[in-house]
């Protein structure tokens, strides 16, 4: 009987190393339950049961404890995630990079042309403007038009002159949850953005950029985005804003 209770406890243990965490728990409690069956004592041996207190009791014991310190690790792991992602909903910095990737100076390098960009905008600075593209830049927008999809491309020079006829202030583009990516020369700069026209919503959408490294900086070859009026999730910290 002794060889039989070993047997199954580290049989059990064996198939609970291989299974992944997130089953973990379940597969730990079937193994117990087997394990008790295959360590009870069969009435039938006649043997008294104060004659193996020690062997039952502290298996029972020790997984017991086992499968506790697995349900609070993981109620604990829960709520520190519940718990980052919260703040971070309810944080103000809404212009902080939510996802990085590549060295850090790479990315606060690519994150200030980003913000030159919008920032020169809000000024009705023109030159500004043209200064975060590379001479051969594209600036696209695509959606749909009368139930089908398009794409349509706007002259950076054109751009930059409706920027620059602009009242200052007037353009107010606001970006958050900024995800930057970096390899070598390439990067990729991805934010949800709402524009704001004279103070008044305009129309919200996804900025999709992407940057190379010049002799100058970072500047920006392709930027697309996407326009819509609806169904906006801008966070308050956002729209709140005053300019």
């Amino acid at each position: 009987m002794e060889m039989a209770s070993a047997k199954c406890w580290r049989t059990s243990r064996s198939r609970l190393n291989r299974v992944s965490a997130g089953a973990g728990l379940f597969c730990l409690t079937q193994q117990i339950t087997a394990c008790r069956v295959c360590t009870r004592i069969p009435a039938s041996t006649g043997l008294p049961l104060h004659r193996h207190p020690n062997r039952t009791i502290m298996l029972r014991i020790y997984t017991s404890a086992l499968c506790l310190a697995l349900a609070l690790v993981g109620t604990a792991n829960a709520q520190d995630h519940g718990q980052q992602v919260k703040e971070s909903q309810e944080s103000g910095e809404h212009k902080m990079s939510t996802m990085a990737h590549g060295n850090e100076a790479d990315q606060s390098a690519v994150r200030a042309t980003v913000d030159a960009l919008f920032s020169s905008m809000l000024a009705s600075d023109a030159d500004g403007v043209k200064s975060v593209f590379a001479s051969n830049a594209r600036l696209m927008t695509t959606g749909n038009r009368e139930g089908k999809p398009f794409v349509q491309e706007t002259p950076i020079d054109g751009f930059s002159n409706t920027v620059g006829q602009s009242a200052a202030g007037a353009l107010d583009e606001r970006i958050w949850n900024v995800m930057i990516h970096v390899n070598g020369n390439l990067a990729t700069a991805w934010t949800p953005y709402a524009l704001y026209h004279n103070g008044n919503f305009s129309h919200c959408g996804v900025n999709a950029m992407q940057l190379a490294r010049m002799e100058d900086g970072w500047k920006i070859i392709q930027l697309t985005d996407t326009r819509q009026r609806e169904e906006c999730e801008i966070p308050a910290s956002v729209s709140g804003v005053k300019r």
